[in-house]
């Protein structure tokens, strides 16, 4: 599935009390080994469609970088949130 496909259908999963203005969202995949892979990506306004449109545009830009299908998504999940970016990057890399 596609992100846009995925967040319409199943949704986020969200695990924060709150989602802020900066997000972590961490989204799975299964890559062209078959095995379920990961990676991460910070957006602003993660549920509104900009938020959800900004954070296709970067997962088909890593699927076109690691030549890995767009449409292989097993989940989106809003691990970490924050009200600015500098301190999403110390939450989430903590």
């Amino acid at each position: 599935m596609t992100i846009k496909k995925f967040v319409k259908t199943i949704g986020f999963t969200v695990d924060v009390p709150k989602v802020k203005l900066w997000s972590a969202i961490e989204i799975g995949f299964v890559g062209n080994d078959g095995y379920e892979d990961c990676t991460e990506f910070h957006v602003q306004h993660a549920l509104t469609n900009d938020g959800i449109n900004e954070l296709e545009k970067l997962f088909n830009d890593f699927c076109k970088e690691e030549k890995i299908k767009k449409d292989s998504v097993t989940y989106v999940s809003i691990r970490v949130t924050s009200d600015t970016e500098d301190t999403l990057w110390e939450l989430a890399a903590a």
